[in-house]
Formats: structure tokens, C-alpha cells, sequence
């Protein structure tokens, strides 16, 4: 039973036994994680959700970020979940095809502030639930993908298995909450045909789904056993080739958590290698918007049937159009939080290179895809000459590393004028010495 592989592990984590490289990076996607709540904390969706969690109410156990309110653990969760993933910049597995982030740390952080647990503590938690969830998701994917939005089902395994650790759940007791979060996995991509707001929405309710499993499960609340691979149950359910022996194959022995990627530029995942490709053109040549004749950008299948929209309409459609994004970096060198909004959108400099572009699927691209989000991007000058920028893997994959000080400076820059400078100095260095926090809270006090 898979379910139940997935809870020894989970139980069996410790802090002293786990490799060096994998504490580390569980501090670096925590302060990503930080960065992209508090960034979001200022989005379109705030007023949405904090007028939601003022009429749901709740006992003041944890904290909304970047608002100075204290609501239920769940709700706390649901909202900074949604907060970190509105702006398209959190961690992402490209082999998982999902976030985990923003479903395992709204879970695990609600949890620690409010039961006052310690860093170490946390770091447990966060192998537990990114492992987990990391795992089923490459199974089932890319299949999965196509209709499934994976980070708000596989995300609420994850959830799940980070709370459960937390709460100190026996084998049988993660079992059942693994059980539990199976029959609440959900998130289809229709949202993004109709450009709707809904995609945050799915990680705020798998991490807050998680919690709900694993609370159940403490107080006996049974689940299938069989919730992954059973006959109806989540893998047949969801996935055209579900490869039950890949997701428990060397656990607790290999930690796929090492395939995680970090987002320098803003917009879905799909269109990141295409910015990187821009970035390197505009600048190895020094091209001018004015100068360019004609933008031809290709990708692999999955790409263009989530990002291919050259005229996006507005802001969700924006972060899944590769030519939008692209577009923002010929026009402004960047394509950052600044350019997601319908000013930027909407304006002549932006509008006028999207006429001039093109999008198609490049079978080459499309072999290699999952292994590589890989793109070409071609341009041509007025002046006849042309360049191509061939793009392997996205800055911030594990093949193509952001450095621990460029994530300092993507978080400064971040959460510059939503916490004080002081504030930023002293979260930064809680962060590198999350280890020796003996209480979540003092980490907790300066994203208020």
C-alpha cells in the first residue's frame, strides 16, 4: 500500500539523519516561499480573501502575512497559500509539473506558529511534504497535466504529509489523512481557457485541505488505505499511466525534493526559458524594440496549449502567454510583478511587438519535454539580420542554479516597502539560522 509507504517514511524523518544539501534546501525554499506570500500579500486578491476570513472568523492560532491578522490554522493556510501563488514566482518540480511550496509551508508554518515548534522541527515537516508530493506527482505526470491542475491535487498529499508530521501522526493515523486527502484532491485547468481567477484558489484548498485531513485522522477519522493506486482511486482517477512503483522506488534513500526549481521572473513556468532566451538576445545584442521586424517563438506542445495566447486580455491571461512575456522584455528588459498589470498590458510598446509575433511547436522541444521547459527564440531585425537563442533549461533549475545570494536580493527586493528594512535584515538571517529557531513565532513576527 502506498499510502502507507509514504506514512513510515514520513514518520521516520529526523533532522540529524537527513542530508546536509537537503536542509538547505528546505531554507531556501522558505525564504522563496516568504518572498512570494508577502509579494502576493499586496495582489488583486487580497480584499477578496481577507474579506473572506473576517466573515468566516476563527480562533486567532496563526498568521496572514503581510496584514497583521491572526485567524484559524486552516484559514491562515488557505489565504497565505493563495497570497504565494498569485504572482507566478514560487518554487516549481518541472518532473512533478507542480508547486510545492505554497501548499507544504502555508500548512506547515500555520502549524509550527501555533503549537510553537521549533526550526528543526519545520525542516522535518518540509521534506515530509514536499517528498511525498513531489513523488506522486512525477509519477502521474505529464498525463495528469493535461486536465489536472497538479499542485491543487497532488498538493494536498503533500499538505497532508507535512501537518500530519508535525502533529506527531502514527503510521496508521498518516495513513488514513493520506486516505482523507485523496478523496479532496481537485483543480482542472478550465480556468485558464476562460481566464478566470480560480488558479490560487487550488493551492490555497490543498494546503488547507491537507490540514483538514491530517486533524481528522488524529481524531480517528478513518481513510482508504488504497487512495493511490486502488482500482478507483486517485492514480487511475487522474493520470493515463499512473507508475505506482516509481512514487515509493528508493524512499527515504533518493530525495526527489532535489529537482526543485526557483522562479527569477514572473509568469508561468512555461514561459520562463522564452524570457531567458529574450534576455540573452536583447542583451548580447543590444536589440531595441524599434529595431525588431519580427519575434518567432517555439516551444513544445504543453507550452502552447497553456501559455500559446499572443493578445492576452488580461492579467491571468498574461501570466500564461509566452509572447506577452517575452514581449515585456524587449520592451522593458524584465518581466517582473511590475508587468502584470493591464497599464503594461494594454500599452502600445507591449501591443505593438505582440503583432509582430508568432508562436509555433517545435518537434525537437517536444521530445525532450518533460526533462527540459526548453525554448527557441528567434528575432529579426529591420536591418535583415536575425538571431536564435536556444534555451535548455530555465535560470533557477537545478542544471542552471540561482545562487543563495541571488535569492537574498529576489527577496529584498520582493517584499521591499511591505516590511521594513530592519524587518527584511532579521527574517533573512532567521532563514539561514532556521535550525536554531526554538519557536517558530519569532520567525513568524516579522511578516505581519
Amino acid at each position: 500500500m502506498i499510502s502507507r509507504e509514504f506514512a513510515k517514511f514520513v514518520h521516520g524523518i529526523s533532522y540529524d539523519t537527513l542530508p546536509e544539501k537537503v536542509k538547505e534546501l528546505s531554507r531556501i525554499c522558505l525564504l522563496d516561499y516568504l518572498s512570494c506570500t508577502l509579494a502576493g500579500s499586496r495582489s488583486e486578491i487580497r480584499p477578496i480573501f481577507m474579506d473572506l476570513v473576517d466573515e468566516l472568523g476563527g480562533n486567532p492560532q496563526a498568521s496572514v502575512y503581510g496584514t497583521g491578522v491572526k485567524t484559524s490554522v486552516a484559514n491562515a493556510a488557505l489565504v497565505n497559500s493563495a497570497f504565494s501563488h498569485v504572482l507566478e514566482m514560487d518554487d516549481i518540480h518541472r518532473l512533478a509539473m507542480y508547486h510545492p511550496g505554497i501548499v507544504v509551508l502555508p500548512a506547515a508554518l500555520a502549524i509550527a506558529e501555533r503549537d510553537k515548534l521549533n526550526g528543526r522541527r519545520l525542516i522535518e515537516s518540509i521534506v515530509a511534504g514536499y517528498e511525498v508530493g513531489i513523488r506522486i506527482g512525477v509519477a502521474i505526470n505529464p498525463s495528469h497535466f493535461k486536465i489536472w491542475h497538479t499542485t491543487g491535487t497532488v498538493g494536498t498529499f503533500a499538505s497532508a504529509a507535512s501537518a500530519g508530521k508535525l502533529m506527531d501522526l502514527g503510521v496508521d493515523e498518516l495513513t488514513d489523512a493520506f486516505g482523507n486527502a485523496g478523496s479532496q484532491a481537485a483543480g482542472l485547468w478550465q480556468f485558464n481557457i476562460d481566464a478566470a481567477m480560480t488558479k490560487p484558489l487550488h493551492s490555497g484548498k490543498a494546503s488547507m485541505n491537507g490540514i483538514y485531513a491530517a486533524m481528522l485522522a488524529k481524531r480517528g477519522f478513518t481513510g482508504a488505505e488504497n487512495i493511490i493506486e486502488g482500482a478507483k482511486g486517485f492514480g487511475v482517477a487522474t493520470s493515463e499511466a499512473p507508475d505506482f512503483d516509481l512514487m515509493i522506488r528508493d524512499l527515504g534513500k533518493v530525495y526527489e525534493f532535489l529537482g526543485i526549481g526557483v522562479k527569477v521572473h514572473s509568469g508561468c513556468r512555461h514561459t520562463s526559458s522564452s524570457v531567458d532566451g529574450a534576455l540573452a538576445i536583447r542583451n548580447k545584442y543590444g536589440v531595441k524594440p524599434e529595431d525588431i521586424e519580427s519575434i518567432q517563438l517555439k516551444t513544445y506542445e504543453l507550452g502552447m496549449d497553456l501559455c500559446g495566447a499572443v493578445f492576452p486580455q488580461n492579467i491571468p491571461q498574461a501570466k500564461f502567454s509566452i509572447a506577452y512575456c517575452v514581449a515585456c522584455v524587449f520592451a522593458f528588459g524584465r518581466c517582473t510583478m511590475d508587468e502584470m498589470n493591464m497599464d503594461v498590458i494594454g500599452s502600445e510598446a507591449v501591443q505593438s511587438l505582440l503583432r509582430k509575433t508568432t508562436i509555433t511547436v517545435d518537434e525537437g522541444l517536444e521530445k525532450d519535454f518533460p526533462m527540459g521547459y526548453a525554448s527557441i527564440v528567434g528575432v529579426t531585425l529591420k536591418d535583415g539580420r536575425s538571431f536564435d537563442e536556444f534555451t535548455p533549461h530555465c535560470k533557477g533549475d537545478p542544471e542552471n542554479p540561482v545562487a543563495f545570494g541571488e535569492m537574498k536580493d529576489r527577496f529584498f527586493a520582493m517584499t521591499k516597502g511591505i516590511i521594513g528594512e530592519q524587518e527584511q535584515k532579521k527574517l533573512l538571517g532567521l532563514v539561514e539560522n532556521l535550525d536554531e529557531i526554538g519557536d517558530i513565532s519569532e520567525l513568524v513576527n516579522y511578516v505581519q
